[in-house]
C-alpha cells in the first residue's frame, strides 16, 4: 500500500501539458507561438514552463499539473489565456488565437446603458458597453484605444475613472482609462477579440439635480436606469417604465448629447413598508435602535447599486428590457 500511495503522488510530476495552437482566422495551426504554463497563487502567477509549437502548431510541457493551470500564448501582440481547471484533460488541449488588426470596421458598440445613483453627496455613474466584434480578427489599436468615452465631471482625471472588462470567456480584469487631447475624453487600451466584450466604466460626480454627457463612438440608442422612486426628464429622452423587477426605472435616448434632470428620490427598505403613521393602542412601543451599518449607509448604497445594476444587465440581455419596449 505504500508503494502505491508513493506511485500516486509521483504521477503529477510526471505528467505533461500537450495540444496544439489554432489560427481561427486563417483556419489553420499556428507555429513558432510560445505557450506558456502559468499557476495561480496566493504570490502571484507562477511561470513554471514553456515551449514553442512546431511547424504543425503543436506543443508539449512536461511539468506537473496539480491544480488550476493557465496556458498562456502571445500572439501578434494579443495575449490569449486558456483555464485548466483542476482535473481537466492536459492533452490535446486547443488554444484559440486570431490574427490582429488596427482597423474597427467590424466593430461597433451593440448596446449602452448608464446606470444613475443619487446620492446626498455625489452622483455614482456606471457606463456599461457592450462592444461586438463579428469579424474572425482582434480589434487591437493601442493609439486610438477600443473604446473612448466622455466623463462630465469638472477637471476628470484618469485615476478617478474605473475600468472593468470582461471578454468573451474569460474573467473581469482591471484597466487604466488614458486621457486624451480632448478635454473629457478617455480611452482604453484593450484587444477585443471576436464575440461580444463588456466595457464597465465607472465614476462620481458632484451631488446636483441634473446630469449632462455625451457619446463619443457611434451609440444606437442609450439606456439610462435609475432606482425605483427617481425621475428623469428631458429632452429626447423616453421613459420606457419600470424593467421586470420593478426595483429600476428605464428611459432610452437616441441623441450623441443629452442632458436629464434628476427627480425624486431612491426609495429603501423602510420607505417601501412605511405606512405613514402608527395607531397608538396603548400598549408598549418598541424604539427601533439602528445598528452602526447605518453610519455607513453611503457605502451600503453604492454596494446596492452595483448589485441593482448587475441584476439590471442580466434582465436586459435576456431580452425583459427589450420585450418592455416593444408593447
Amino acid at each position: 500500500m505504500k508503494a502505491l500511495a508513493l506511485l500516486l503522488l509521483m504521477l503529477p510530476a510526471q505528467a505533461a501539458v500537450d495540444g496544439v495552437v489554432i489560427n481561427s482566422t486563417t483556419g489553420k495551426p499556428q507555429a513558432g507561438v510560445v505557450v506558456s504554463l502559468v499557476q495561480p497563487s496566493q504570490s502571484g502567477m507562477q511561470s513554471l514552463a514553456n515551449a514553442a509549437t512546431d511547424a504543425a502548431g503543436k506543443f508539449r510541457i512536461d511539468k506537473a499539473t496539480e491544480g488550476m493551470l493557465l496556458l498562456q500564448t502571445t500572439f501578434q501582440g494579443v495575449p490569449y489565456t486558456k483555464v485548466l481547471q483542476p482535473g481537466a484533460p492536459t492533452t490535446g488541449v486547443q488554444i484559440e488565437v486570431f490574427s490582429a488588426t488596427a482597423s474597427p470596421a467590424s466593430t461597433s458598440i451593440s448596446q449602452h446603458i448608464v446606470f444613475i445613483q443619487p446620492a446626498s453627496d455625489q452622483l455614482s455613474i456606471n457606463e456599461v458597453y457592450f462592444l461586438k466584434n463579428d469579424s474572425k480578427q482582434t480589434y487591437s489599436d493601442a493609439a486610438n484605444g477600443a473604446l473612448q468615452f466622455f466623463v462630465p465631471a469638472a477637471r476628470a482625471e484618469a485615476s478617478s475613472v474605473r475600468v472593468t472588462i470582461s471578454a468573451p470567456g474569460g474573467m473581469p480584469v482591471q484597466r487604466p482609462a488614458e486621457a486624451t487631447k480632448q478635454a473629457g475624453v478617455f480611452k482604453v487600451n484593450f484587444p477585443v477579440k471576436p464575440g461580444e466584450t463588456e466595457f464597465n466604466v465607472a465614476y462620481s460626480m458632484p451631488a446636483g439635480d441634473s446630469f449632462a454627457t455625451k457619446n463619443i463612438q457611434k451609440v444606437a440608442d442609450t439606456r439610462i436606469v435609475v432606482p425605483r422612486g427617481v425621475t428623469l426628464t428631458g429632452d429626447d429622452v423616453k421613459a420606457m417604465g419600470a424593467d421586470p423587477s420593478g426595483k429600476v426605472n428605464i428611459y432610452t435616448t437616441t441623441a450623441a448629447s443629452y442632458k436629464v434632470t434628476i427627480g425624486g428620490a431612491a426609495e429603501t427598505t423602510s420607505t417601501q413598508g412605511a405606512s405613514g403613521g402608527e395607531e397608538d393602542t396603548g400598549q408598549p412601543q418598541i424604539q427601533e435602535v439602528r445598528p452602526r451599518v447605518y453610519e455607513q449607509l453611503p457605502v451600503v448604497i453604492a454596494l446596492a447599486s452595483g448589485i441593482l445594476l448587475l441584476g439590471f444587465i442580466v434582465l436586459y440581455r435576456s431580452g425583459g428590457a427589450k420585450g418592455k419596449s416593444q408593447k
